[in-house]
């Protein structure tokens, strides 16, 4: 489902009414997150000194960056490429060959980035959010009527985001198909105290301050983890409980719990789900990667899982192009180590 088609019902049932607002500096996103990125056929996470090293794009094995160093977080960028944002708010875009990166022009005081094929997104730690599209455009300005925004999350193959308040309420982005300077900024109805969203190619989810998880558009291989194969034109409660962390792929989500343990709903047939039972037949519920706890950050992208433990980064799923990193190309049902 185009969440564009999701925008009549947003605006009938999302009027927004006064509320308090929070101060966006006093709200943070969940502990331990985006130390580890993962796109379609590429991921990167932190390293030693506050580097990072990244694989696939045709590299099996993890590249360190060259001169990359002070990042804090880690988002998916163009083409295979990252973005790293540094601990001044700066940003540096990492080279598809991993080779280098150079910093992004025009942006400062960044808190959170996120990025897909079509267009990026960064919030300022005012609260402002500006966005650019990936294919030769460049950061300028902030969106209007769009302020006070604690997180951001890009769709990874639509010109499409969704953005957290902090009243802890959501708002979706569109651009339109013929004029990408157009866009729509609507309310999703009937979510509250939200702290986090992750988008995937179709659907997105909310994760709420009470640990619970609503997702809605596309669900025909489970990915709104509602017990249904239906998609969902409103938010609907996810089969989680205790979650403190969710990312999304395509066609497949994960949640990290407060115990350290994660789940994943959604399409399994390259083995993202890592519960070592891979199957393209679609299953809307709920289920443990083998093996895995004590996990600290999780990060999905295409048809590819990884998560970050005390020992390590694991991954697991789609390996065409070497994205799990583990010197091979085939896929992996079970979280398998990376060593670097």
């Amino acid at each position: 489902m185009d969440f564009r088609a999701l925008f009549p019902v947003f605006a009938l049932m999302g009027a927004l009414t006064g509320c308090i607002t929070r101060d966006p500096a006093a709200v943070v996103e969940p502990p331990g997150s985006r130390s580890i990125s993962v796109g379609a056929t590429s991921a990167c996470a932190l390293g030693e000194a506050s580097g990072a090293a990244c694989w696939g794009n045709g590299y099996f094995n993890p590249q360190v960056v060259d001169g990359l160093a002070g990042v804090e977080t880690l988002a998916p960028g163009a083409d295979g490429g990252a973005y790293a944002v540094h601990a001044d708010g700066s940003v540096s875009a990492i080279d598809p060959s991993f080779d280098g990166s150079i910093r992004v022009a025009g942006l400062s005081n960044v808190s959170v980035l996120s990025a897909g094929r079509a267009r990026a997104c960064a919030v300022h730690g005012d609260g402002t959010v500006t966005c650019w599209r990936v294919d030769g455009g460049s950061p300028q300005g902030v969106v209007d009527d769009l302020a006070e925004v604690v997180t951001i999350a890009v769709a990874p193959r639509r010109d499409e985001a969704c953005a957290v308040m902090a009243a802890g309420d959501v708002r979706c982005l569109r651009w339109d198909d013929e004029d990408a300077e157009q866009l729509r900024i609507e309310p999703v109805a009937g979510l509250s105290d939200v702290v986090q969203v992750a988008l995937g190619d179709g659907h997105a989810c909310a994760l709420q301050s009470t640990g619970d998880v609503h997702c809605w558009g596309e669900g025909r291989d489970g990915q709104i983890g509602d017990g249904a194969l239906e998609d969902r034109e409103t938010p609907s409660l996810a089969g989680v409980a205790g979650a403190v962390w969710i990312a999304a792929g395509d066609r497949h989500t994960c949640a990290r719990l407060d115990d350290g343990t994660v789940r994943c709903w959604g399409y399994d047939g390259l083995g993202q789900r890592g519960d070592g039972q891979p199957d393209a037949e679609p299953d809307p519920e709920p289920s443990a990667p083998v093996g895995l706890t004590d996990v600290v950050d999780l990060a999905l992208g295409g048809h590819s899982s990884c998560a970050r433990t005390a020992g390590g980064v694991s991954c697991w799923g789609d390996n065409i192009d070497g994205q799990l990193g583990d010197g091979s190309r085939d896929p992996r049902s079970v979280p398998t180590h990376i060593d670097w």
